[in-house]
């Protein structure tokens, strides 16, 4: 089952699906659209992501159905970074399940998740709230240090 922290931070998006902001409608829609098919889809990038004993999708069903997405809309050549766009709701959405996938999967996948942020690092300076507290939450969790309390940013100057 997902954990309630993450169910509350994802409950708060899915009724924007009809918002007149683009940046809260996409990353609604986005959602919306992930469970549906993490509801009707066994596996996702290898990783088993739809138990009949859960009713709930896992943060590991997210994830990988994040990344899944992600890299199709990579592989599309969908970069922008403006508001409404889907790769700027991705990565918000990524940073919100990340502190709760389990370090393990985390780890198994970096090698597949950071060649694809790591490019996306210098076009996101004017847009970089999704993508620098992502890149800092994958770090967190990859290597066993507790999610920040307040901020991506608490993770900084940590030995």
């Amino acid at each position: 089952m997902g954990s309630p922290e993450m169910q509350v931070a994802l409950s708060k998006i899915r009724p924007h699906t009809s918002s007149n902001l683009a940046h809260q409608t996409k990353p609604a829609q986005l959602l919306v659209a992930l469970e549906s098919t993490i509801q009707s889809t066994p596996r996702i990038s290898g990783i088993s992501v739809n138990s009949s004993s859960s009713a709930t999708p896992t943060a590991s069903a997210y994830f990988a159905a994040l990344v899944t997405t992600l890299q199709g809309t990579l592989t599309c050549n969908e970069t922008s970074l403006n508001d409404g766009d889907v790769l700027p709701a991705m990565l918000y959405l990524i940073a919100i399940v990340i502190p709760f996938v389990p370090p393990a999967l985390l780890r198994s996948q970096s090698s597949t998740l950071l060649p694809i942020l790591v490019p996306l690092l210098p076009h996101t300076y004017p847009h970089a709230p999704s993508l620098r507290s992502l890149v800092i939450q994958h770090h967190c969790r990859t290597y066993h240090r507790p999610p920040p309390q307040s901020s991506p940013q608490g993770c900084r100057g940590r030995p």
